[in-house]
Formats: structure tokens, sequence, C-alpha cells
């Protein structure tokens, strides 16, 4: 049976009668304490699958335009079919860092080399900066 939550102390009730809720924070609880090593075996933490992961270093990745998209059925029965052929899941995907970073990549370079991209706005003179300039000021 489902409860109706009114509200924080609607929620805070229904946490305390939760048990999810609260296994929940005691696997956090003791996670953070112990060093986690309820995910896996020590050969689990070494696969890349977990390990590989974003670094606090990393940049964040570059702002690209805009994609256009096609827009019928055909077209994008094109685009699947090619996303199908390039694309090998029979193998295991190692890295899923990088399998990911490299689909978003092919997957960008595609519609941006057969669609084209969206030209940037240009703030300065964008419609919402031209109508509301004399509000602001």
């Amino acid at each position: 049976m489902r409860e109706s939550l009114q509200g924080r102390r609607g929620l805070k009730a229904h946490h305390r009668s939760c048990k999810t809720h609260s296994d929940l924070l005691n696997h956090c609880a003791t996670a953070a304490t112990v060093g986690d090593d309820s995910i896996g075996s020590t050969d689990d933490a070494n696969s890349p699958l977990l390990s590989a992961g974003p670094t606090l270093n990393q940049a964040p990745p570059a702002v690209k335009p805009g994609l256009k998209l096609p827009k019928t059925n055909i077209q994008w029965e094109e685009a699947n079919a090619y996303f199908r052929s390039i694309f090998d899941m029979s193998q295991p995907i190692i890295d899923i860092n990088s399998f990911v970073a490299d689909s978003q990549q092919c997957i960008y370079n595609y519609f941006a080399e057969f669609w084209g991209t969206v030209k940037p706005l240009n703030v300065e003179t964008s419609v919402f900066q031209c109508r509301y300039a004399r509000e602001i000021r």
C-alpha cells in the first residue's frame, strides 16, 4: 500500500518506517568508514569497468555546436543502419568510459557531417536580449 507523503514531515515519517531507506543509509555509512569493500572482491576492484572513472584533474569537455537531426523515419532508419554497421556489439566492452566517449564522438561526427550543425546564437543580438533589454535597465 502506497502512502501519501505530505511535505517534509511525511517524507521524514516515511524514512523512519522504510526498511529500504534505513538499509541504504547503513550501507552508505559503513562503506564510508570501511572503504566500501562491498562492491566486489579484489579481482573486481582492478577491473577497468569499476576503476576507470573521471579524475578530478580532467577538464570538462568542450561545448560543441548543436546538431541538425533527421526529420523523417526513412532518414532515421538510414542513420540507424549506419550505426549498426560501425559498432561491433559482439565484442565485450573492456573500458566503458573510452567506449562511451568514442561512441559519442562517432555519432556526433556522423550527424555533423551528413546533417550539419546549428549556427551558434550570438548573445548580443539574440531575440531574448533585444526583447528584454529595456526591462533590465
